[in-house]
């Protein structure tokens, strides 16, 4: 009965000494885990965003230099030449005056002066002076990291691009910029690909007239490049996506993503995000942006802020796996070790109430013994008690038998004694 009793107590106490553990244990791990969620959620994404705003801004400053860099191109002497010269023989329209002598000579003045000025600026693709009709009547290449001249048997008519059908009408102060693509050449795509984004101004002679566009193609590479470095490249932690306004990959580690709008294979970055989180990553300036799966961060860049044509979009993308998983690993951790704690508290639990409990049991053995002989000894005394009851109860009986002989012998005895003193 006992020993049932104490082995009910013992496993209450055991139950009772894992939950006293296990529960508050649970409620501080599970709070710290949600704290330091939200600790490192906020500190990824003011990364992100330090990140993003701050590469846009670099990319803003490098853009706001291609337009400078325009401005001053435009401003060579030896265009001005050509421009004259194209007014002279050619009349408002253009005409064929950049073939006449002089304008011979000062396109290759200028061919010489924007050769160098490509050298020193290995960042731009092309460099070209377009006239009125379209015709490269001056065109610098990039080619294999060389800076050459092109031949004029090799220039081009562009008069049905669609850059220079824009540019060709902008107001004299006033800039082109196409969206990023890849490079044509006689109408085809070029191999290897070669993505740009373009620039023009138009060129106008000293009446007003518009003489032609000047061009400058520049290096999504080299433009990239500045805000993409290695880290990017394997650093899990999170992803750089560059997007234009449609949603198409200009920059992506998967090469088999890009430029989807040119090569007709369609992939976009709906293809990965829900449809909520694609429009706004489409159409506001920057953000940031929480779901259960990922984190995000996007900010865009204007490659004209003045007109803001165009733009593309810098996209951090962290998936919420990826932020967690240095939390994941040690909540496993300190799982293992609460559970091998709690297990050696409960072990102990176990040995010192199992101890506590023998010694109990020890004590309660010798009282019982002790009951049982002061019991034992009740017993014999009781028993004794008894025998001397009815001891006393046989003499009693006795000397009342003796009394009553003694009272019959003296009745007997009377009559007799009065014959004799008769």
């Amino acid at each position: 009965m006992l020993g049932a009793i104490f082995s009910r107590f013992q496993t209450r106490a055991i139950a009772l000494l894992v939950a006293s553990t296990a529960i508050p244990a649970a409620i501080v791990g599970g709070y710290n885990v949600h704290q330091s969620r939200q600790v490192l959620t906020e500190t990824i994404g003011r990364e992100m965003q330090q990140d993003g705003e701050g590469n846009a801004e670099t990319l803003s400053l490098f853009l706001d230099t291609v337009r400078a860099d325009l401005v001053y191109l435009r401003g060579i002497p030896s265009l001005s030449d050509i421009v004259r010269a194209q007014s002279a023989e050619g009349g408002e329209s253009g005409g064929n005056g950049a073939d006449s002598k002089a304008g011979l000579e000062a396109r290759s003045r200028l061919n010489d002066i924007y050769l160098s000025f490509v050298r020193a600026r290995p960042y731009y693709q092309q460099i070209r002076y377009l006239d009125a009709t379209g015709q490269e009547l001056v065109r610098i290449d990039q080619r294999d990291n060389v800076p050459l001249v092109v031949p004029r048997s090799e220039l081009q008519n562009k008069g049905d691009r669609g850059y220079f059908l824009e540019s060709i009408q902008l107001p004299l102060d006033e800039f082109y910029s196409s969206a990023i693509d890849l490079n044509r050449e006689n109408g085809e795509i070029e191999i290897p690909y070669n993505p740009v984004l373009r620039y023009a101004i138009s060129v106008r002679d000293a009446q007003g007239n518009v003489r032609g566009t000047l061009v400058a193609n520049l290096s999504i590479d080299f433009l990239f490049g500045l805000i993409v470095n290695e880290s990017d490249l394997t650093d899990n932690s999170q992803e750089l996506i560059i997007l234009n306004q449609r949603g198409y990959y200009l920059y992506h580690r998967d090469e088999e993503k890009l430029w989807g709008e040119d090569l007709g294979h369609g992939k976009t970055i709906a293809d990965e995000l829900p449809a909520d989180t694609v429009a706004a990553l489409l159409s506001e300036d920057g953000g940031l942006l929480q779901d259960d799966e990922q984190l995000i961060f996007h900010q865009v860049v204007y490659p004209d802020p003045e007109t803001r044509q165009h733009p593309f979009a810098i996209v951090y993308r962290a998936s919420q796996d990826r932020i967690f998983a240095p939390i994941a690993r040690a909540t496993r951790t300190a799982a293992f070790v609460s559970f091998v704690t709690a297990s050696g508290f409960v072990l102990l639990g176990v040995w010192v109430f199992d101890r506590l409990v023998r010694q109990i049991q020890g004590v309660t053995g010798q009282l019982g013994r002790f009951s049982d002989r002061v019991t034992e000894t009740i017993s014999q005394g009781e028993r004794s008690a008894y025998q001397q009851a009815a001891a006393v109860r046989e003499v009693t009986a006795t000397i009342e038998r003796l009394n009553a002989t003694s009272q019959q012998s003296a009745k007997s005895s009377s009559p007799s004694s009065g014959c004799a003193r008769a």
